[in-house]
């Protein structure tokens, strides 16, 4: 009719009552079209979410869905081709919405088929594409831009899907990179463990060693002091002119002495040395176990004075150190010399304790203990 009108040169416009009407029959088709995919849409949600495995159902029901949505473009673009400038862009706002949420449901379903099918990756199959087809055609001879609304759809759908594989493979190179970082981190544990092991099994060996070297020696002094003994004896009989001569019993007597005092000094435990800092009041203590443990039991006073500076610290190794560079015969003496000078004498001692007595906190009467300590410090 349209064409008759052209061609004879007249132009058809309709009355205000007219496109009011016009505008409610497109409402009203665009109401219908837009409940019934949305229904559809909520039927397929359905039955994704209960773990339905009939892909073939959902596949159907998936293509008389994708029918429906683009009916509705149909009428969509019917209706707005009846509205004015303002009345467009509101409805292209309100659209969008929909169609946005419509993408989202194209690319979880097809997503869904992908993941449940084996052959067919797009889960259309040929009755459904013949019907789309037709469908894609009927609305082109209906309507020029039904057929561009179909093959945007057929664009959007690809895209999805491209979309969902790009996404797939992307989730699974980061997992793959996960897992080959977890090894790696694994590997490098282990062989920190390892290493840890090693040294630990090198510390306890080092640690026997130390402890049978220090046996070992220790036993090799007590027996050349033994051995010492044994071999003077005979000397002071020979100078005796009155001493009787020694007889095999005697001999033996004297061995089992050594062995004796051999195996005491073995059993007796280690005195530990404390080192020495520079405080007079310690200084004698100091002495006295350096004279037992080191002195008595080392030869020369090179010996003496390496030990003499690993049992000090702080003031007194500084005193010990400027006399290392010496001979140990001239630095040991003088070392030991000064060290009496500025630590041994007793009134630098007497002082020490003075000022300590001095220093000591007020005791409460009430306090026996505390007095009890005071008392006992003080006959120190």
């Amino acid at each position: 009719m349209e064409d008759k009108l052209r061609r004879s040169g007249r132009v058809r416009r309709l009355t205000m009552e007219g496109q009011e009407y016009e505008m409610e029959r497109c409402s009203k088709r665009l109401n219908a079209a837009v409940t019934k995919v949305n229904l559809l849409l909520e039927s397929i949600t359905i039955s994704i979410s209960n773990g339905t495995k009939d892909v073939g159902s959902v596949r159907r029901e998936y293509g008389t869905w994708l029918k429906a949505y683009e009916q509705s473009l149909v009428v969509q673009e019917e209706y707005q081709a009846h509205m004015d400038g303002d009345g467009k862009v509101r409805e292209d706002e309100n659209s969008g919405e929909a169609n946005e949420q419509y993408r989202k449901f194209k690319a979880k379903v097809e997503r869904w088929l992908l993941d449940n099918e084996k052959q067919e990756p797009m889960g259309l199959d040929s009755d459904q594409d013949e019907h789309h087809v037709s469908a894609s055609q009927s609305g082109s001879r209906g309507s020029g831009s039904s057929g561009g609304s179909s093959r945007l759809s057929e664009m959007m759908v690809k895209a999805e899907q491209e979309k969902a594989e790009i996404m797939a493979k992307t989730a699974a190179l980061k997992e793959r990179r996960e897992m080959e970082q977890a090894k790696v981190d694994l590997t490098m544990k282990e062989e920190e463990l390892e290493l840890k092991v090693q040294l630990a099994v090198a510390e306890a060996k080092a640690k026997v060693l130390e402890n049978f070297g220090s046996a070992a020696s220790h036993y090799s002094r007590v027996s050349s002091r033994s051995r010492r003994s044994l071999t003077q004896k005979p000397k002071l009989a020979e100078l005796d002119k009155h001493a009787k001569p020694e007889t095999a019993a005697n001999v033996t007597d004297a061995s089992a002495t050594s062995i004796a005092e051999v195996a005491r000094e073995l059993k007796k435990p280690q005195a530990e040395i404390r080192k020495f800092s520079g405080s007079p009041l310690d200084y004698r203590k100091f002495l006295r176990q350096f004279n037992s443990r080191i002195t008595a039991y080392t030869d020369n006073d090179d010996e003496r004075l390496c030990f003499l500076e690993q049992y000090t610290t702080d003031e007194a190794r500084r005193i010990v150190q400027g006399y290392s560079h010496l001979a140990g015969s001239v630095g040991y003496k003088a070392a030991l010399q000064e060290l009496e000078t500025r630590y041994g004498d007793p009134e630098v001692i007497g002082s020490a304790y003075v000022q300590k007595v001095l220093r000591w906190p007020s005791i409460k009467p009430d306090n026996p203990k505390a007095l009890d300590e005071y008392g006992v410090k003080s006959c120190h």
